[in-house]
């Protein structure tokens, strides 16, 4: 089971919608067992789910206790669980789910406050894979941006 993570450190990144479209993404390329931990208090994935016209390709499971880093790894039977965090969730929090993932996205829009706010998280992550020797990897998902401002 792989795990990704998809965190911001700011709200209205794309987060949940960019948790979704992987899990969609790995679905069509033949991972038909994906989890996605909606760990925001909002429950978009979930109403998201209950909304989908002939039900939902994915599981869906709510989970915004200070304990979803170690349920995450409890889980069993899927090929990918996807964490999508809620923003503004305390460093702790933060930390579980780093150490929950094989690999971390996050998405920021192009503007600067995106970027700027990314760097609380980015720290975070660094400090981790300084421990662990690297892992787990990372990577930005830009979102909303148009081609002059890359």
């Amino acid at each position: 089971m792989k795990t990704i993570l998809i965190a911001s450190s700011k709200g209205g990144t794309t987060s949940t919608t960019t948790s979704l479209l992987l899990g969609r993404q790995l679905y069509e390329m033949g991972y038909l067992d994906i989890a996605i931990i909606d760990a925001d208090e909002s429950c978009c994935a979930q109403r998201w789910a209950k909304k989908a016209e002939g039900g939902s390709y994915l599981t869906i499971i709510g989970d915004d206790s200070d304990h979803v880093g170690k349920n995450v790894k409890k889980l069993k039977g899927f090929d990918f669980v996807i964490m999508d965090a809620p923003p503004y969730i305390s460093p702790r929090q933060t930390q579980a789910l780093i150490k929950a993932a094989d690999l971390i996205l996050v998405p920021v829009t192009s503007s600067v406050v995106d970027v700027e706010m990314a760097a609380d998280i980015v720290e975070l992550i660094s400090a981790r894979q300084e421990l662990a020797d690297g892992t787990p990897d990372a990577a930005f998902v830009i979102n909303a941006a148009k081609p002059r401002h890359i």
